[in-house]
């Protein structure tokens, strides 16, 4: 897992590069990063969740001087956190599984691998930090901004195997 966490942020950081390596991979190698990302991610939605119902109520209790039934904050913010992380998971893979259907019949000549390969890439952003609750309009961005970036660097790596 760790080493996934290293390869993502080596791939945020120089695109072009990150994509050149992962389309001479195998598929496997990008699925495996993809899904530990997202499990990390959802583990990390989790516990973001958790602790912020928990500090709100905190707040409340310690600045408001308000009634506070802890019991019933730890299970509304359990339940908020378990249904945070199973939506994570579940967006992850179906959104995921359909958005590539869609992209495939938009980037045919691509190839479906290399499509699975480029979008699964370009959800790294949203895999690494979207479980910080205000980023995730420019983290959709960045992920497009990837997509391009790696709409490139295929279209480079295939033009310099033509030669």
């Amino acid at each position: 897992m760790k080493q996934h966490v290293i390869n993502a942020f080596k791939l945020l950081a120089n695109p072009k590069k990150g994509f050149e390596s992962y389309f001479k991979k195998p598929l496997d190698v990008t699925l495996s990063q993809y899904f530990s990302l997202l499990l990390l991610s959802s583990i990390l939605a989790f516990a973001s969740v958790f602790l912020l119902r928990l500090a709100k109520s905190f707040y409340y209790h310690f600045f408001k001087k308000a009634s506070v039934n802890y019991w019933g904050v730890l299970n509304l913010a359990g339940s908020t956190a378990v249904s945070v992380f199973f939506l994570y998971l579940f967006l992850g893979t179906f959104v995921m599984f359909v958005l590539n259907i869609v992209l495939y019949f938009i980037f045919k000549r691509l190839g479906f691998v290399n499509v699975l390969k480029l979008s699964l890439l370009s959800y790294t952003p949203i895999l690494v930090f979207g479980w910080i609750p205000v980023m995730n309009y420019s983290l959709t961005i960045w992920a497009a901004f990837l997509f391009i970036t790696g709409l490139k660097a295929f279209k480079n790596l295939q033009s310099f195997k033509k030669r």
